[in-house]
């Protein structure tokens, strides 16, 4: 046939052509790939931005265990934080991109509070569940060893000996010595202590020296410690015996703020107590302040654990809480009070700073007395006769005490 220009098909008859050829018989076909096709794309799309939010999620859980600490928190807290969290994280993503790193932080975190078998356990999960990880793979012995073994194996035997070597040297804590004892009376309870005149002599001896003349009697505690540990909330400590806490009559307010000041004139040397005795809960220790240990001021333990890392080898334990009427309770009672930085009526006050961790209001202390085989030593420079009596007998100061002083009062002018 001739090509001429009439022969030749216009492009409408070509497409009307291909309609009518592949279109239109496989209409239903054709679009139902397209919208498979498109939903695949949609779906894989949607897959992939949600596995970054995730990777994303983690990361960001990642860090924030790590950098996880709070002002006030021992290396303990910090760790109980760290594994509170990153247990979290490996709950929520057990085969997540940062797991295995999430498990080696936290063997690590349980290793620092001697979980030695949590640890373990930790690190076994890790070799199981992620045998290709770093530490699965890459050796922490030299290459001359015939056997190398991974980083997380070496981890293991590091804890393993950690743990065999705590367990042939453990810590006995003393008990103190009953004979003589405090009596320390409070407007939130009385609680006993003994002492450790084996250990801390001078620091007894000033303790009861201080006592006996009247010192203690109508000062403030002041800087009451809380945990904010979501893994080992409560009381952590009080301290008391400050000369700037004192009460000097009806209308004499004293700066909470200014309670915890240096006394340079009022320190002690520190004694073998402080490397010998643990800060368990109840220990009576010394206040360290900017010019050395305090021959006055005592701070007392009122959590389990967690301030070992701050105390040990700092301070001079000298005394122990008694469990003797309710004295245990009461010391968690003194440290869990309200302070002006968690009393509504203060807490949001700009001046609130200086004395936030301050009872509000204040608590304070009625006397304290010395006993010798349960009975009222001598020697005290002042009226006795309402010590140790049931119910608790107050200081006829306590009814001239002003009003609980408001931060204000003490912003400067």
């Amino acid at each position: 046939m001739p090509l001429t220009p009439d022969s030749i098909p216009t492009s409408e008859q070509v497409q009307e052509t291909l309609l009518d050829r592949f279109y239109f018989p496989y209409k239903k076909q054709i679009w139902a790939v397209g919208v498979l096709a498109a939903a695949g794309i949609v779906g894989f799309l949607a897959v992939r931005e949600w596995r970054i939010r995730q990777l994303d999620d983690q990361w960001r859980r990642f860090d924030a265990a790590l950098a996880a600490t709070a002002p006030g928190d021992t290396a303990e807290l910090s760790a109980e934080r760290k594994i509170d969290l990153l247990g979290r994280l490996i709950s929520d993503y057990p085969r997540g991109a940062v797991t295995p790193f999430a498990l080696q932080e936290l063997a690590l975190a349980q290793a620092e509070v001697q979980r030695y078998d949590d640890a373990e356990a930790t690190l076994e999960t890790l070799r199981k569940d992620f045998r290709d990880f770093v530490a699965n793979t890459a050796s922490a012995d030299p290459p001359t060893e015939t056997v190398p073994r991974a980083i997380s194996e070496r981890l293991s035997s590091v804890l393993r000996a950690e743990k065999d070597w705590r367990a042939r040297t453990v810590y006995v804590h003393p008990d103190p010595k009953p004979d003589r004892q405090a009596l320390v009376e409070t407007t939130a309870g009385n609680f006993w202590i003994a002492f450790y005149p084996d250990h801390a002599p001078a620091h007894v001896e000033s303790f009861v020296r201080t006592a006996k003349s009247g010192f203690y009697n109508g000062t403030q505690v002041y800087d009451v410690r809380k945990s904010v540990s979501a893994a080992n909330p409560g009381a952590l400590s009080f301290e008391a015996g400050s000369a700037s806490s004192r009460y000097e009559g009806p209308g004499a307010v004293r700066d909470p703020g200014a309670h915890d000041a240096d006394e340079p004139d009022a320190t002690i040397d520190p004694e073998d107590a402080r490397t010998t005795i643990r800060h368990r809960r109840g220990v009576v220790t010394s206040v360290v302040m900017p010019s050395g240990e305090s021959s006055r001021r005592f701070l007392v333990v009122c959590a389990p654990s967690g301030l070992e890392a701050t105390l040990n080898g700092n301070a001079t334990p000298f005394a122990a809480v008694l469990e003797k009427e309710g004295s245990i309770e009461t010391i968690g009672r003194i440290a869990m009070s309200a302070t002006y930085g968690t009393d509504p009526a203060t807490e949001k006050h700009p001046e609130t700073a200086r004395m936030r961790d301050h009872p509000y209001p204040p608590l304070w202390i009625r006397r304290v007395t010395i006993w010798k085989d349960e009975k009222l030593e001598d020697g005290h420079a002042f009226d006795t006769s309402r010590a140790g009596t049931t119910p608790p007998q107050p200081e006829p100061w306590e009814a001239t005490l002003p009003k609980p002083p408001l931060p204000e009062e003490f912003a400067p002018k």
